[in-house]
């Protein structure tokens, strides 16, 4: 009976160690469940910011306007050159959102 009675405080602090370990998803994907529409591999892009949103304009398109699920606070700085690789998810627009923005999920990032 000693030996279940010291055994419980033990088990205790166990199960509160094991449910306060943050999971995180091994791909890194930020949003597992949307289809990828397309694939960026190490294409130029420049970091801008609009109200306090960090988003990512790739070289050579005008509107596109990526919006990062995972970019690092190193990383948010407004008109910051960066090389980017990542997937582009497929993203649906309603009349709130604004114009040209596609949900991002960067793979790989540098300056």
């Amino acid at each position: 009976m000693k030996k279940l009675i010291n055994s419980i405080p033990i088990s205790f602090c166990f199960i509160i160690l094991v449910s306060c370990i943050k999971k995180e998803n091994s791909s890194g994907d930020c949003l597992p469940d949307v289809p990828v529409f397309r694939r960026v591999n190490n294409q130029q892009a420049e970091v801008r910011e609009s109200n306090g949103t960090f988003f990512i304009v790739e070289q050579g398109t005008i509107d596109s306007r990526l919006l990062p699920c995972n970019l690092t606070r190193e990383f948010q700085i407004n008109n910051l050159s960066v090389i980017i690789s990542g997937d582009v998810k497929l993203t649906t627009h309603n009349a709130a959102e604004p114009c040209c923005t596609e949900s991002f999920v960067i793979t790989d990032i540098s300056k």
